[in-house]
């Protein structure tokens, strides 16, 4: 009686009787006399076929994933990071934490100025600031104070970023006090509204006298300001006499 022969490794055959073994496919191996093809654990993949052991499966390197069978590795998906070579899951960058690029192996400190999802950074948006680093929360972005303006600017890092807003000026703490004593809303913080006939240029500088014609963001243009009618009228008269 013929003796039926072993399939070696790197091949297998799970049915009797037959003639030939078949090669082992990618994503697992095949021991000397398999019957049937085994898959690379996780951690691995099987990246070319007749693998003939579990050690010729490829440990999956760091960034990736592979599950149990995995043909090639897996690359983590933005937010997620495998930090070590082997693994089979990915995770999920903590709060505070942030990774916009797939196929990482750690995740970035969201910076200054910035609000973080697991997969992006996002810059705290115009009028308002954050100081510190590693915030999880739009509500970590801090609102400048009232009368201040960041001037459009996104992602500032310092309530120094807030300035006075348009048709209000810079004041020194004396000064504030001072016209807060005559008027107990004219500043709120140092940020001072002009006296009525006054208008503020450049933030930082005081009042000057408001030209005939003013303009301001939240504000039509004043008109020119005219004399009364009947002295309009007597002007013209006298220059005609001459």
């Amino acid at each position: 009686m013929q003796k039926c022969d072993d399939c070696p490794g790197g091949k297998f055959q799970g049915a009797s009787r037959s003639t030939r073994c078949l090669g082992c496919e990618h994503g697992g191996y095949c021991p000397n006399a398999s019957s049937s093809v085994l898959p690379c654990p996780k951690g691995r993949y099987g990246p070319s076929a007749g693998l003939r052991g579990v050690d010729e499966c490829t440990i999956c390197s760091v960034g990736s994933f592979c599950s149990i069978g995995s043909q090639e590795p897996a690359r983590c998906r933005a937010g997620t990071y495998t930090a070590t070579s082997g693994q089979d899951l990915c995770s999920t960058c903590k709060a505070g934490l942030y990774q916009d690029s797939p196929g990482a192996s750690s995740c970035r400190m969201c910076i200054e100025g910035h609000w973080c999802t697991f997969d992006q950074q996002v810059p705290c948006g115009s009028d308002t600031f954050n100081p510190w680093p590693g915030s999880a929360l739009q509500t970590n972005c801090t609102r400048c104070p009232a009368r201040t303006t960041t001037d459009g600017k996104i992602g500032s890092t310092r309530i120094e970023d807030c300035s006075c807003s348009a048709g209000f000026y810079f004041a020194s703490e004396a000064h504030a006090d001072k016209r807060r004593e005559d008027n107990a809303e004219a500043c709120v913080a140092r940020c001072c509204v002009c006296p009525i006939g006054e208008t503020a240029q450049l933030k930082p500088a005081p009042c000057k006298p408001a030209p005939a014609r003013l303009w301001h963001a939240a504000c039509r243009a004043r008109a020119p300001i005219l004399p009364p009618l009947q002295g309009r009228i007597a002007a013209t008269r006298t220059s005609a006499a001459r």
